[in-house]
């Protein structure tokens, strides 16, 4: 009997594996899903205020996340190469990530201007410019893992440095999935495609998935880490 429990409570936690996997891997699938569908009804290049959603959910929903993932064992899409080649890739995607973040600030920024709207109005506008900001910060305070010798850095502990740059930059991440999700409720988005319809409660589930996917990953990688 006592065989036949384990036999069951592996064929159980395969089954989860298996699971776990699966939907780690369809994360990059609904990035690029998310990505089309905003870029579709944006039509970027159309008007100054098209690269506004298209540079925001393209730095925060593909570039930001394959950052992440590349480091994750069961949805990296380069699971074999070395860490440093995955470090380079890492860092060059928080670059992409933070340019299309400060290029979609700004497309909003002077679309307002030039309309004469007010700035930071709303939940989104205002977390939004936090999340840019955190982002863009986020990424210079990464150059510190990349060259440990600099001055300051050098005083400080690398390995708790990589866990504080892992665990701000879950963060970081989860307000940027709060501002997109925010994004589904503004009113360009709601005349494109509906409030609360079945399109709207498609893409509002992406940025949690995106968040519950990350947390999931880091956690795993440091707080949960058996010493």
């Amino acid at each position: 009997m006592e065989g036949d429990d384990k036999q069951q409570q592996s064929i159980v936690e395969k089954e989860k594996t298996f699971v776990r996997r699966l939907l780690d891997i369809m994360a990059h699938f609904i990035a690029i899903f998310l990505v089309l569908f905003i870029m579709w009804h944006a039509v970027p290049g159309s008007s100054l205020f098209s690269w506004h959603p298209t540079l925001m959910v393209l730095g925060f929903c593909f570039f930001m996340l394959e950052a992440i993932l590349i480091f994750s064992r069961s949805s990296s899409l380069i699971p074999a190469v070395p860490r440093a080649t995955k470090v380079k890739y890492h860092w060059i995607l928080q670059v992409l990530a933070a340019l299309c973040a400060v290029g979609g600030f700004l497309a909003i920024f002077i679309n307002k201007n030039q309309r004469n709207k007010p700035h930071f109005v709303s939940w989104h506008g205002c977390l939004g410019g936090i999340a840019v900001f955190m982002a863009c910060f986020q990424a210079c305070m990464g150059t510190g893992l990349l060259y440990p010798t600099l001055p300051i850095i050098n005083k400080l502990k690398l390995s708790m440095m990589k866990k504080l740059h892992a665990l701000s930059g879950t963060l970081i991440f989860m307000l940027s999935c709060l501002i997109v999700f925010l994004g589904f409720y503004s009113n360009w988005f709601v005349k494109n495609v509906g409030l609360y319809s079945l399109a709207w409660g498609v893409c509002a589930v992406c940025p949690v998935f995106f968040a519950a996917t990350v947390n999931n990953q880091v956690a795993q990688a440091y707080l949960f880490k058996k010493s």
